[in-house]
């Protein structure tokens, strides 16, 4: 059992035992919000599973070609990180400055 239908037996429970107007009427509300939010909650459900559907459909169909012919993905063979770091915040500093 879900924790939506725990919840609505809990106020069919009051519900059930409720013997003045107000209380009834205040169940009733919180009976139709409960409802509410699980056909929310199934929506958001079907959602998702469309998404995921549509995801796993243009991850299983999709292809790249490399800009090289090396396969580095771009990248060129000299390509030095720690460098390209040290200008990066040398530039940076210098514009602090």
């Amino acid at each position: 059992m879900n924790k939506l239908e725990e919840l609505k037996n809990y106020v069919a429970d009051l519900f059930s035992a409720a013997t003045d107007k107000t209380t009834i009427e205040k169940s009733a509300v919180v009976n139709q919000k409960i409802e509410e939010i699980e056909a929310e909650q199934k929506q958001l459900s079907s959602d998702y599973q469309n998404l995921l559907k549509d995801y796993k459909d243009v991850v299983l169909h999709s292809s790249f070609k490399p800009s090289t012919e090396d396969n580095s993905g771009g990248i060129p063979g000299n390509f030095d990180p720690d460098a390209a770091f040290k200008q990066f915040f040398t530039s940076e500093n210098k514009d602090k400055k």
